[in-house]
């Protein structure tokens, strides 16, 4: 049997661009490497995989399910054989039968990444992306204002949030207890770091790209023997990129776990598109 956990990547599409290519969803397989495979589902498999998830049968970033019998296109996306059904292996859908509290208490310690609970104090790090020497022109310490309001910003991620939650999310710069990101910091909560690709490559790989530098610095910086979650370190990590080149049309994305978002160009900065 082969296995991966199924994850969903979001984007958000800009107004009155050309559509994205693919849709504004991607499914990925997660097989535990340093890339994430796009998948590939037919018409009802894909409508019984959005009604298991909906009904918490399939849990997006912790539900593992058989791949056996993908087949890898010349595109990297691997297709799901049509006469396979969709299901979480055993145990992989802690969550099933759970109201809506249970969830948001849920702690996962003993999983291999733990789930958020949905309010309380959530740590975030922003990664100011230079990539083959291009960076976006705005400095560490106007992003960490823009995102968090540490030089007086007023809308901002962190005030929306706890806006939104009435007072019960609040957004920290900085990373969970016992990672103090002091040394690795430009700015409050921004990191900066550099891969050695330019942009002008598939969202993919640059995605993939960023993810992987990023988990390198932190786990060179902390002593860990090895990392693959960012939340390790906060709960989320947010990347900033100087533009996009190839498969635009897109503002940001994000995983459906919620521990990674990237965004492009000015729009980190837009409170709508930070949310």
């Amino acid at each position: 049997m082969v296995e991966c956990t199924l994850n969903l990547e979001a984007l958000m599409q800009i107004p009155g661009a050309a559509p994205i290519a693919g849709g504004d969803e991607v499914h990925l397989c997660d097989d535990g490497g340093d890339k994430l495979i796009p998948m590939k589902f037919d018409g009802p498999q894909l409508e019984a995989l959005k009604d298991k998830a909906a009904m918490s049968e399939i849990i997006y970033g912790h539900s593992k399910i058989d791949v056996e019998g993908v087949e890898i296109g010349d595109d990297g996306t691997a297709v799901f054989p049509g006469n396979k059904p969709i299901t979480a292996l055993p145990n992989q859908n802690p969550w099933a039968g759970r109201n809506l509290q249970e969830e948001e208490d849920h702690e996962g310690a003993t999983e291999e990444r733990k789930l958020q609970a949905g309010t309380g104090v959530k740590k975030f790090i922003l990664f100011r992306v230079t990539a083959n020497g291009e960076v976006h022109p705005d400095s560490a310490a106007t992003m960490s204002d823009n995102m968090f309001g540490t030089n007086g910003d007023t809308i901002n991620l962190k005030t929306q949030l706890n806006a939104c939650s009435a007072g019960k999310y609040t957004v920290e710069p900085g990373g969970k207890d016992g990672y103090d990101f002091t040394g690795l910091e430009s700015a409050p909560g921004v990191v900066d770091i550099s891969i050695d690709i330019s942009l002008d490559n598939p969202r993919s790989t640059v995605r993939d790209a960023i993810r992987l530098k990023a988990r390198e610095v932190m786990r060179d910086h902390f002593g860990e023997l090895s990392t693959y979650y960012e939340n390790q370190y906060m709960d989320h990590a947010l990347y900033s990129l100087k533009n996009c080149v190839q498969e635009c049309g897109w503002a940001a994305y994000a995983s459906a776990p919620g521990y990674y978002q990237v965004y492009q160009s000015n729009y980190y900065a837009y409170a709508g598109v930070q949310l």
